[in-house]
């Protein structure tokens, strides 16, 4: 037999069809461009999730929320004992806000009216006889949570205690109230442990960190913030706080104010620089807490702001609210180095 070669066919390049004016010309440049603005914006969007994921998800020491939590529960201490004079004026069976007149006026039973969400112990399970012991246990209870006594169960139990105080006359609460409350709701968040409480030196096996606690920092920043830009966004909408006569409005509303309406009147230049310096204290807040190399002076304009509106206003409740949330922007009490110092063994900074 004999053998056949069998020669196999060329291989045809397959040809792409190319356009010249795609290599060289306005195409090439509009191509080039198009290239460049899509890797840049692909860059931006990486860089925006990785700080995303580090500004929200990246590890925190517990003792970076230690002030926060003092402060907030001293303050929901203080807040609850403010009810005991005047407590069976306003919710005792025959006073001016009853159970009975205060579940009306909310609507308590009647779909679509947003009562569900006003529970309190006070409506179902707590007679009127005993609303005082109620205020004082969640003073007490409070204290202990701020002391970071029984971690987060004492800090639940203050919390829900706290709302109770507050949903039982919702008519009468102001915004300092509002926003303890709302503040010491993200604490539960930490997962909080027996050691973090406030000390001038922290042991070795204090220094935990967690990125819940971080969650829980970043929340409350949050909160903070949008508080401040919406009470600040409010007020443009006010022609008092433009022609800077809202100190002379306060006196002028009864006991609001610790200054006469006479001395405002004679100083107006006075009058009209404490007014913008109130507004201007809350942008400087908000522009603090964007900037981390202003942050030390946002806590100094929230002191200040917290002095002028228990002046002005005599609101001191918010006041302290304000002071309370001037804990903050207290700088970390733990670095990320000094946190991995402690993870490999070294011995504590102080």
């Amino acid at each position: 037999m004999s053998s056949r070669t069998v020669h196999k066919a060329p291989k045809t390049p397959i040809l792409k069809p190319t356009n010249p004016q795609l290599k060289t010309g306005p195409w090439s440049a509009v191509r080039s461009w198009g290239i460049q603005v899509f890797e840049k914006v692909a860059r931006f969007l990486s860089a925006v999730v990785v700080d995303w994921d580090q500004f929200w998800f990246r590890e925190r020491s517990h003792q970076d929320l230690a002030w926060i939590r003092l402060s907030l529960g001293i303050a929901a201490s203080i807040y609850a004992l403010t009810w005991l004079p005047s407590l069976a004026t306003w919710t005792s069976d025959d006073g001016l806000l009853s159970r009975g007149q205060v579940e009306f006026l909310i609507g308590r039973g009647v779909p679509e009216t947003g009562s569900e969400g006003r529970v309190s112990l006070l409506f179902s399970f707590i007679p009127a006889s005993l609303t005082s012991v109620y205020v004082m246990l969640t003073a007490v209870i409070s204290v202990i949570s701020a002391l970071g006594i029984g971690g987060r169960v004492s800090l639940l139990i203050a919390w829900v205690m706290l709302l109770g105080v507050i949903h039982r006359v919702p008519m009468l609460q102001g915004a300092g109230d509002y926003l303890i409350s709302g503040l010491f709701g993200y604490l539960l968040v930490c997962p909080w442990n027996s050691s973090c409480r406030v000390s001038s030196r922290v042991m070795v096996e204090d220094l935990r960190s967690s990125w819940l606690c971080n969650v829980a920092f970043r929340l409350l920043e949050c909160h903070v913030f949008i508080w401040f830009a919406a009470s600040l966004a409010s007020s443009f909408g006010e022609p008092l706080w433009w022609n800077g006569s809202v100190p002379w409005w306060l006196s002028a509303s009864g006991d609001r104010s610790w200054i006469s309406m006479q001395f405002w009147l004679e100083h107006r230049y006075i009058m009209n620089l404490t007014t913008y310096g109130l507004l201007g204290l809350q942008g400087w807040i908000l522009v603090s807490m964007l900037l981390p190399r202003w942050r030390q002076s946002g806590t100094l304009a929230m002191l200040l702001l917290a002095a002028m509106t228990l002046i002005v206003a005599n609101e001191w409740i918010y006041s302290l609210a304000i002071v309370a949330c001037s804990t903050i922007l207290i700088p970390s009490v733990r670095t990320e180095e000094e946190l991995a110092r402690v993870e490999r063994g070294a011995t504590a900074p102080f």
